[in-house]
């Protein structure tokens, strides 16, 4: 995966988005991708797609395939790791509009080229957030945000932590702590098996690729994270393989309603 439209390396991001094997199986930084569903809608389907709004997602499939390079080395190898979603659940929306009426506030007073209300330029105005105020790279045109003590962008653990504290009642005998969503993950686990010698011997593993697909039936936000975690080992020192992580996702868009 380099940079296709609304997929983006977002945190540790590896040399030339390739990625390869670990000495120790653990991947360490752990290496983070982001899917915005709303900007491949709005590429696929040619219209102005919203972040404010649940989208049905309908599976995740993660694969990985080998780069044209210099090092063509490894018979094989293996990779795994996890597709963050946060549910677009009656919490998650209100979230979401308390920080755009937040927003709309805050710029109550202005009219410039940067207002998401009243301004001098011709753009789309929706309101547009990132994951993590930690991350290097994510979704295009994010909302820019001046209020104090937060990020100069929205985010989405910005904006949960804010709601967690507000609705956090600390009832007796609640099952939950506040209202905010939860995030939640399916694994993924890829692999690619090489031409080589030993494939000679048995052709059905040459070149022969395992991807990984999780079918769900989920409204969620339409933003996701990716995280590549763990990999087959490798000898220390040796100069691995590269190869490029490929994403595919089947999901409805704006089908559970604007927010």
């Amino acid at each position: 995966m380099g940079y296709a439209t609304g997929m983006y390396w977002s945190k540790n991001i590896p040399a030339d988005f390739d990625i390869d094997a670990d000495n120790d199986g653990v991947v360490e930084p752990v290496h983070e991708f982001q899917l915005d569903l709303s900007r491949i809608a709005a590429r696929a389907i040619g219209y102005q797609a919203s972040m404010m709004a649940g989208y049905k997602l309908h599976s995740v499939k993660v694969g990985i395939r080998p780069v044209d390079d210099s090092f063509d080395n490894d018979m094989c190898t293996q990779f795994a790791g996890l597709i963050d979603m946060y549910p677009a659940t009656e919490h998650a929306a209100k979230a979401l509009s308390l920080a755009r009426k937040v927003e709309k506030a805050d710029e109550a007073s202005q009219v410039d080229a940067d207002s998401l209300f009243l301004r001098t330029s011709d753009r789309y105005t929706g309101f547009r957030y990132g994951w993590s105020s930690g991350d290097d790279d994510g979704p295009v045109h994010k909302t820019g945000n001046s209020i104090a003590g937060m990020a100069e962008q929205w985010y989405l653990n910005e904006i949960f932590d804010v709601y967690e504290f507000m609705t956090d009642e600390n009832k007796e005998r609640a099952l939950f702590g506040g209202r905010a969503p939860e995030q939640m993950s399916v694994g993924w686990s890829c692999g690619w098996n090489t031409m080589s010698d030993f494939a000679e011997a048995s052709p059905r593993y040459a070149g022969q690729f395992m991807d990984s697909e999780t079918k769900v039936s989920l409204n969620v936000l339409p933003l996701l994270r990716g995280q590549v975690k763990y990999s087959s080992s490798d000898e220390t020192g040796l100069v691995d393989d590269d190869y490029r992580l490929w994403v595919e996702v089947e999901f409805t868009p704006e089908a559970g309603g604007a927010f």
